[in-house]
């Protein structure tokens, strides 16, 4: 036996080296199988994730629209109600000075009146009249004014006070209005 292990040897030996191989084969066969199916599972993986992502995108792509479309929204609100509430404000601000104005208009033709009944109350009085004396002192205060003398200065000069002379200059004022008219 030993003769034919020792002629058999080489072929006993090509044989447990095939054997080997063949496990060896097997083996890496088997181990490249599974290595296959897990990168399988890996990219299917991959592809669901990406799918999930490519969602969430979209999602939040529409959620930014909403989002703008609110704040739009909003603004046009906002941007309505203020110029509510300065329309508001400014008519009731417009309204207020028109009536001020009614008052003031109102006013200034009582006063106008008033001094117009005053005027014609003086001349009654004959305040004003054609006597040489009253005449000479409103042309001497119309001349030392148009002379350039102030009212204090004419009053200094004739003798008489502050307040007589600006009465007169308002009289005379008047009633040359008056024939202007």
């Amino acid at each position: 036996m030993s003769l034919w292990i020792e002629e058999n040897l080489n072929l006993i030996l090509s044989g447990f080296i095939g054997l080997a191989a063949f496990l060896i084969l097997l083996f890496t066969y088997l181990k490249d199988l599974e290595s296959s199916k897990r990168l399988d599972k890996f990219e299917v993986a991959i592809d669901n994730l990406h799918d999930e992502i490519y969602k969430i995108q979209k999602i939040l792509k529409k959620l930014q629209d909403e989002q703008e479309d609110k704040t739009q929204e909003i603004i046009a609100q906002v941007e309505t109600y203020t110029k509510d509430i300065i329309t508001n404000s400014l008519s009731k601000t417009y309204e207020h000075l028109e009536s001020i104005e009614q008052r003031v208009n109102d006013e200034i033709k009582m006063a106008a009146n008033n001094l117009s009944s005053l005027d014609g109350k003086i001349r009654e009085l004959e305040f004003f009249s054609s006597s040489s004396a009253n005449t000479i002192d409103e042309k001497k205060i119309l001349s030392l004014l148009e002379s350039g003398k102030s009212v204090d200065v004419i009053a200094k000069e004739l003798g008489i006070t502050r307040g007589e002379v600006e009465l007169l200059l308002q009289l005379s004022h008047t009633a040359y209005e008056g024939e202007k008219a």
